[in-house]
């Protein structure tokens, strides 16, 4: 009978040690420990752990579709709609979302929760277009990061003018909601659509759209009155520019560039953006043409340091890329003097494109410019009226360029080429097109060239 309870003793003690063994080599009947492993796990231990039992598969599919990467993963566009039904709830993080296929998977409805997107394409096409800003949209109230940039814009032609562009509505979260995108440098939008009406105070604006892209760094201000079908009353060409100077100043620290198209108070709002506050370095200017004054070309000039790209904007019949030679109509021809300040001014100038001002020759050769670094120059030039003119102006401007490159023999050789000044007499020896070309020759690191027509390159 001793011996029996010995026997038991010893079993009742066995048995109770490999429980205590037990709990020590199964750490997973530890919900919580099983969580915080989950965040460790490959994506294809993740997928074999959900086979275990229901209990694995209910803490690691939210694992699996956590974050969907369509460059690491490009099986995830041809799933089945019911599936990503069942579980795009989980998806917090989505990137390299290129395909209308990968797009058009993203953009179920019960994806609705995403966190972050890093990089999804929308331009496409006019499908893709859509689908994209359905998906920003849905998501509105819980993005904390958008990465909208095409590698290669699509151009804009009947079948996708609107793939290059983010409606303004899906960037706007609802009221009451705020957040940020943190990656948007650009953007462009009607003046409208800056500023919304509080629906609880109907007579006067909520916060902008600016209170949610605080690195923005380029904003472009569009306005224009359709004939026929005029802007409403309440758009922002009755908004003073102080008010938008303001929100401005308020929520973009890091703005440096404004682009101001179709507003009446071209003069005033781009006056003042360059001179208020005093901090800013203004690197980029664009503005109506009709809009020009001595204000703003003297607001330019208060930025000489940090200017890098000077654009006008022409009416909307006006085609650049033509075979025939507009003919000259510059209504600011007489101050081309003060134009002339611009570059002789900014030298860190890539690019000055005045294409509806025509310059004078004798005063360009007034004083040289300091734009060394100038890549793109589109301008009409006195003299240079025809197209037969201006391709031998180019003409000439390559082999010159080459000459100088290949160290061969030049045309301007023996005379001060790297100077602009010249004097009476060497400006009746030169023709008007070897004026241009010597000119010039003194940006050497000129890409694009315009003249009337078309635009060239030196190569």
């Amino acid at each position: 009978m001793a011996t029996t309870n010995a026997v038991a003793a010893r079993t009742r003690t066995r048995t109770a040690d490999n429980s205590t063994d037990n709990n020590n080599t199964n750490p997973f009947t530890l919900p919580e420990l099983i969580h915080r492993l989950s965040r460790f796990t490959t994506l294809a231990d993740s997928l074999s752990c959900v086979l275990v039992s229901r209990a694995f598969s209910e803490i690691f599919i939210p694992v699996i579709w956590f974050s969907v990467d369509f460059d690491s993963q490009p099986s995830f566009a041809g799933l089945p709609p019911s599936t990503i039904t069942k579980h795009g709830h989980h998806i917090r993080i989505a990137e390299n979302i290129q395909s209308c296929a990968e797009i058009r998977a993203l953009a179920n409805p019960q994806v609705q929760r995403l966190r972050e997107i890093k990089y999804m394409d929308p331009t496409g096409s006019n499908l893709q277009h859509i689908l994209g800003f359905e998906i920003v949209a849905r998501n509105c109230s819980s993005l904390v990061r958008l990465d909208l940039l095409p590698d290669d814009p699509v151009p804009l032609g009947e079948e996708n003018r609107l793939a290059n562009y983010i409606p303004v509505t899906a960037l706007i979260p609802p009221f009451g909601q705020l957040y940020q995108h943190p990656n948007i440098s650009f953007l462009s939008c009607h003046h409208q659509a800056l500023f919304r009406t509080d629906p609880l105070d109907g007579h006067h604006p909520a916060p902008s759209l600016l209170l949610h892209l605080p690195h923005l760094k380029t904003i472009e201000l569009c306005d224009h009155e359709v004939e026929n079908n005029p802007s409403p009353s309440n758009t922002l060409n009755t908004i003073p520019p102080r008010i938008i100077l303001t929100e401005l100043s308020r929520y973009c620290q890091n703005l440096t560039g404004i682009r101001v198209q179709g507003l009446r108070d071209c003069t005033d709002l781009v006056s003042a953006f360059c001179s208020t506050p005093a901090t800013r370095k203004v690197s980029e200017l664009a503005f109506d043409y009709d809009q020009i004054s001595l204000g703003i070309i003297t607001s330019l000039l208060l930025h000489p340091q940090t200017l890098t790209s000077v654009k006008i904007y022409r009416s909307v019949d006006f085609i650049l890329n033509r075979d025939a030679v507009p003919a000259a109509e510059d209504h600011f021809w007489a101050h081309g003097q003060f134009l002339q300040l611009i570059p002789r001014t900014c030298k860190g100038l890539r690019i000055l494109d005045i294409h509806l001002h025509e310059m004078d020759m004798d005063v360009v050769e007034m004083e040289e410019w300091v734009c060394k670094d100038l890549r793109k120059l589109r301008v009409r030039v006195k003299g240079l009226d025809t197209r037969d003119r201006i391709l031998e102006t180019i003409g000439l401007w390559r082999r010159e360029w080459r000459a100088r490159r290949n160290n061969l023999p030049s045309f301007f050789d023996g005379s001060d080429s790297n100077s602009n000044h010249v004097n009476s007499e060497q400006q009746n020896s030169l023709s008007i097109e070897e004026r241009v070309v010597r000119h010039l020759l003194n940006l050497e690191k000129l890409e694009t060239v315009w003249l009337g027509c078309q635009d060239w390159s030196p190569f």
